[in-house]
């Protein structure tokens, strides 16, 4: 038995043996063993760069021109950089001068989550009015999601007493 174990053994390390040097390709030409890549075939890595961020608010009203009393739209639009996104969370309509305008739709001038891009607001005084926007939300990039502000303003509306109606004088007409 000890004899055969002896045997057994001795051809399994034969086989070792061969294996080894076969995987070393001793006595064998070096491109049937390993292969090799051919020089075009190498992938060169090309950098890229993610996108800038650049947002553009617009504000626009609806009229330029409104009587007291009457409604307008406020619509805001959000231009952004090509390949980037802002994911809106809260809006916010200001006035200056304070207290010109009142909201009717959203009845707030801060709204969120989520922000709202149109707003209904009605005169309420006579004035030469501004109208600032501020958006929060997160921008992102092709890199990470980053909460950021943006801001945008419209040219000026202005608000008068309404419609102002020419006046017709009718002359009395009397015999004495």
């Amino acid at each position: 038995m000890k004899r055969r174990f002896r045997q057994m053994a001795l051809a399994l390390l034969v086989v070792a043996a061969l294996l080894v040097l076969l995987v070393a390709g001793v006595g064998l030409d070096q491109q049937s063993v390993r292969l090799q890549a051919a020089p075009d075939d190498t992938a060169t890595p090309t950098p890229t760069t993610p996108p800038v961020f650049t947002a553009t608010v617009n504000v626009t009203p609806s009229v330029a021109l409104i009587g007291v009393g009457e409604a307008m739209r406020v619509t805001i639009g959000i231009d952004v950089s090509e390949g980037c996104q802002f994911a809106l969370y809260e809006s916010t309509l200001a006035q200056n001068p304070p207290n010109t305008f009142a909201y009717v739709d959203p009845a707030t001038a801060v709204v969120g989550p989520p922000g709202v891009t149109n707003y209904i607001i009605r005169a309420l005084t006579p004035a030469v009015a501004q109208l600032d926007v501020t958006l929060y939300g997160e921008r992102y990039c092709d890199d990470f999601w980053n909460w950021t502000y943006l801001y945008g303003s419209t040219v000026v509306v202005t608000a008068t007493e309404g419609p102002q109606l020419p006046r017709l004088y009718f002359p009395l007409v009397g015999q004495e």
